[in-house]
């Protein structure tokens, strides 16, 4: 329509930016990407269709839609090279110290932290999508990510996901960056991030920052009315992250029946994204699925009678953080066994050779 809008002016991303926001960085090239056409959602960080390995190619980097925005005369592309040599081939127990050489998973972390809260519905980098981004690599070749493109922010629903950057909700499954999977899939990385989104909403999205920040950068012009929208939109987006990420240790009562014949007893549940580092149930093991917020534990052995399933959560230092009890009693065709009287000595009653 004819409703004014303001503008910005931003740096653009070149040598005036570097010396700006990274005086203390050396020697540095910095690199914008966008859209590699055609089929863009196959083409992700040098390898094309999942599997298909092109940085080996011949500048497959033009090909591909990047940009070398500091340095260009020299030409020398050699750390975005190696960054998407490692990000493409670590793997195993070395996989993070691999990538520690190409990146800085602790600013990786913080960028995609702070693009999920304010559900950034562009197709860039936080959400999976090889477009619209820039990093800035140092001496070391160890790379930072930039945004670009910031006008679609509060633009998802505020129950969106706070995993954009590798479910595929944004652009479509096939749009994430494969790569991105087992760096998100690392324990560390995943503790790491949900400490970042809790930090960023006690302190900088926390509501007294947030909305002055709001109100004082809207106050006075024709936006001001604006300001309550985007409070209101981060103040449900804050309610349920913050949910998802302190969400209490549960058994999922499905799988808790109240009596069973069989007496294995595979039994799940859900778990808060910052809860303890280990969970068990009778002392066994649970799979947790730490992108998802739940946990299973197969074949939990039952015996005769009433059994007592003590669910518990371990911190990093394996003391215990949360704990739940359920009881499900195990039926058999076993008599139970009969005592009266006065008892001759001490007797030990076991659930193992219950019923009594």
């Amino acid at each position: 329509g004819n409703e004014p809008r303001p503008h910005v002016h931003v740096l653009p991303y070149g040598g005036e930016f570097v010396d700006k926001h990274f005086p203390d960085i050396g020697k540095s090239n910095l690199y914008r990407k966008r859209s590699a056409q055609g089929n863009r959602d196959v083409k992700r960080w040098g390898v094309h269709s999942g599997s298909t390995v092109a940085y080996t190619r011949d500048r497959w980097f033009v090909a591909d839609s990047w940009d070398k925005t500091t340095n260009a005369s020299e030409d020398d592309w050699s750390d975005l090279q190696r960054f998407v040599e490692v990000m493409h081939q670590a793997e195993g127990a070395t996989y993070l110290d691999e990538v520690r050489t190409v990146a800085h998973p602790e600013q990786w972390l913080r960028w995609f932290a702070v693009m999920t809260l304010l559900n950034n519905s562009e197709t860039n980098l936080s959400n999976g999508i090889d477009d619209d981004y820039a990093m800035i690599s140092d001496e070391a070749g160890r790379f930072q990510l930039l945004p670009h493109d910031l006008d679609s922010l509060f633009n998802l629903s505020p129950q969106a996901t706070l995993f954009p950057m590798i479910d595929g909700s944004v652009g479509g499954g096939e749009a994430r960056i494969p790569q991105l999977v087992p760096f998100f899939r690392q324990p560390e990385i995943l503790s790491a991030y949900f400490n970042e989104l809790d930090d960023l909403l006690a302190t900088v999205f926390s509501k007294p920052v947030f909305d002055r920040l709001v109100t004082s950068a809207l106050a006075g012009t024709s936006f001001e009315n604006r300001a309550f929208n985007m409070i209101n939109s981060m103040d449900q987006r804050r309610d349920y992250a913050l949910e998802q990420l302190h969400a209490p240790l549960a058994f999922r009562e499905s799988t808790i029946p109240e009596s069973t014949i069989d007496p294995f007893l595979t039994v799940a549940g859900n778990h808060g994204f910052l809860e303890g580092a280990r969970i068990t149930v009778n002392g066994m093991e649970a799979t947790v699925d730490g992108l998802r917020g739940t946990w299973q534990v197969e074949n939990v052995l039952l015996f005769p009678g009433v059994n007592t399933l003590v669910l518990r959560s371990f911190d990093a230092d394996g003391n215990v953080t949360n704990e739940m009890r359920r009881q499900v009693q195990l039926e058999t065709n076993i008599q139970p066994k009969g005592l009266s009287g006065e008892l001759p000595e001490d007797t030990l009653l076991r659930a193992v050779d219950g019923p009594h």
